[in-house]
């Protein structure tokens, strides 16, 4: 047991007690609002040059309060952690003996006073009226309690107006820990709302619980989108990697013919493909970047929370709990589910004729889609649709499935603003297949079905004759959109109409 409180002591130095700036334990811990921690003498150097400090671990800024770098909040979990630590070293290098004549074997510990004690010096302790109150135990159980509940052995927290007495009280107007005397003169009611602090203490604990378990959701769902990114940013290196290698093989194979002029384009397209690779490796890169440091900033925030609330005494907790709620809140508003901002997609068509197209291929960067798909349309009537695709040089070619399992080509006409329209008509009833390529690519949505019904008749009904809810009487003014559904039906009930 003693080895494994002495390997979480050694571990909580090194890794929550350790300035970052300076590598050294804190001196006088601040805290700032992004709950990053720093010595002062190490933020007055970082606020030399401006009036504002950038945290060296997450760069936000952060405007200095009037006072100067004095101003900003001490960490005081952290530095009653760092005293501690401090006098744990200066009682190890006199282990066993006691701390308050120097000489004798130590056989207690007071736990106000965090000292070990002699048998005689512990006697004494019991009887002055100043320490009467101080909690004593014997050193076993001190190190039992410590490696146990470390919170409770925790050396208690003094008043700032009344500097020998525990504060007690927690005012709820001004935010901080107070003892009960100064609830008469510097925080009277009603102007003041005060309570005990351990309720205080005990109440913020379960609020802060809520909102480290929020957190860490927040942080997984932050940590799977990081992976779908990291996966995208994979899977673009290998399709990059794939196409290179293929268009690279192509214009190898046509440079015999023409070589200048298939190197000129050819090295053109590369540059096509190597800038829109880099660029949406730039933007995935910025996309990770924000979720790791999303990730690492709701990480740090929930492990501090957790072991403040572990290893931290209630007038620590709640000195904290400003700037913690404060923190909490900004993380809890960050979106963390939030999807790849580029896709993998890109694809070198080759072309086998260079001397006619003068291009050894195209860079296919985006696939087009099939949009205003009629349902229903009557037969004689028009069929139209709508390709939408940001390739200007796209060769469209679209076939249509009559319900006689024959086919015919569909008229194509380029709209001149990134879409083309499909056009013929409908000849008999039935189901009509239409597949679309752009190409020779399939198409996103393709195929498509087009149901042809007779020239009259009933599409669809609905309702029935009465004045009940669904029920019509002299139904007239039916309104139909130009895709064929109803828009709105009047009818007349008594002596008014109502739309429907």
């Amino acid at each position: 047991m003693a080895a494994k409180d002495s390997n979480l002591l050694e571990e909580i130095d090194d890794n929550f007690l350790s300035c970052t700036v300076c590598s050294e334990r804190y001196k006088n811990a601040k805290i700032l609002a992004c709950l990053h921690n720093f010595c002062e003498p190490c933020l007055s150097k970082l606020a030399e040059k401006s009036g504002a400090i950038t945290c060296p671990i997450c760069r936000r800024s952060h405007e200095l309060p009037d006072t100067g770098v004095s101003g900003i909040g001490a960490n005081l979990f952290i530095n009653e952690l760092v005293e501690m630590f401090r006098k744990r070293e200066e009682s190890s290098e006199a282990a066993g003996q006691c701390q308050g004549c120097g000489q004798a074997e130590s056989v207690k510990h007071c736990v106000e006073c965090d000292s070990d004690l002699c048998r005689f010096c512990s006697a004494s302790h019991g009887l002055l009226a100043v320490t009467r109150s101080h909690r004593l135990m014997t050193s076993e159980e001190y190190q039992a309690a410590k490696s146990i509940d470390p919170v409770s052995v925790q050396p208690p927290i003094y008043c700032e107006t009344h500097t020998d007495c525990q504060v007690d009280f927690y005012c709820d107007t001004c935010d901080g820990n107070i003892f009960y005397k100064c609830t008469a003169l510097d925080h009277p009611r009603p102007e003041h709302k005060y309570r005990y602090l351990k309720d205080a203490a005990s109440e913020y604990s379960k609020d802060l619980k809520d909102a480290i378990d929020k957190v860490k959701v927040k942080e997984n769902e932050a940590h799977k989108s990081k992976a779908v990114v990291m996966e995208t940013v994979e899977s673009l290196d290998k399709y990059y990697n794939i196409e290179e290698a293929n268009m690279k093989q192509h214009i190898q194979k046509t440079i015999d013919d023409v070589t200048h002029m298939i190197r000129e384009n050819g090295d053109k397209l590369l540059g096509e493909l190597k800038n829109e690779y880099e660029k949406r490796k730039i933007n995935l890169n910025a996309q990770l970047k924000e979720l790791e440091c999303v990730e690492s900033d709701m990480s740090y925030a929930r492990e501090y929370a957790e072991k403040l609330m572990h290893y931290g005494n209630a007038a620590q907790l709640m000195s904290a709990k400003k700037g913690i709620a404060s923190q909490m809140e900004e993380l809890l508003n960050v979106e963390t589910q939030t999807d790849p901002t580029e896709t993998d997609y890109m694809e070198f068509q080759a072309c086998d004729d260079f001397c006619s197209t003068k291009s050894v291929g195209v860079l296919l960067t985006s696939i087009a889609s099939v949009i205003d798909v009629p349902e229903i349309v009557r037969k004689g009537e028009d069929i139209t649709l709508t390709i939408a695709t940001d390739d200007e040089n796209a060769e469209i070619i679209a076939v249509m499935k009559k319900p006689d399992n024959n086919q015919e080509e569909i008229t194509v006409i380029n709209n001149n603003d990134g879409t083309w329209s499909l056009k013929t008509q409908a000849k008999m009833t039935g189901k009509h297949e239409v597949t679309v390529s752009v190409s020779m690519r399939p198409v996103k949505g393709s195929p498509v079905t087009i149901n042809v019904i007779p020239q009259k008749g009933l599409i669809c009904k609905f309702g029935r004759e009465g004045s009940g809810v669904g029920e019509l009487n002299d139904a007239w003014g039916v309104r139909v959109t130009k895709d064929g559904n109803i828009r709105s039906v009047s009818v007349e009930i008594t002596d008014y109409s109502l739309s429907l």
